[in-house]
């Protein structure tokens, strides 16, 4: 899983996210912030959301923060987890998957980028249309 958690902030910072969602979080003491990644998002069967994470800092002015980055292994299985789904009655929202499969079409993403933007591989790939 990736996890990216980020704190004592000394000012305004911007997350962007993808679609262009912009969120401004004052600082403060007793603010934690973690962005989690795809795996999360899958495994939670989209209860928690995955985003293009992105911090704005102003040149002018200084801010502290704190990364944690964590994957799974490659060839780990990686499905909505069964309190996110038959647990509760929920459908699956996306289709079981090998981490290193998922990981390898990401790396492809970047090393040869298809000549159209909606065919670069995100956690969507695995979604299943209901």
């Amino acid at each position: 899983m990736k996890i990216l958690a980020s704190s004592l902030f000394s000012t305004r910072m911007k997350l962007k996210a993808l679609r262009f969602l912009k969120m401004t979080i004052a600082p403060s003491k007793d603010k934690l912030i973690v962005n989690i990644g795809d795996v999360i998002q899958v495994l939670s069967n989209n209860k928690f959301k995955s985003a293009t994470h992105r911090a704005a800092n102003p040149s002018e002015t200084d801010r502290y923060s704190y990364a944690f980055f964590y994957n799974v292994q490659g060839s780990k299985w990686v499905e909505p987890l069964p309190q996110f789904t038959e647990e509760i009655g929920e459908s699956p929202k996306y289709r079981g998957f090998l981490f290193e499969e998922y990981l390898q079409l990401r790396i492809k993403n970047r090393s040869h980028p298809p000549a159209r933007p909606e065919d670069l591989i995100h956690i969507t790939h695995y979604s299943i249309s209901n």
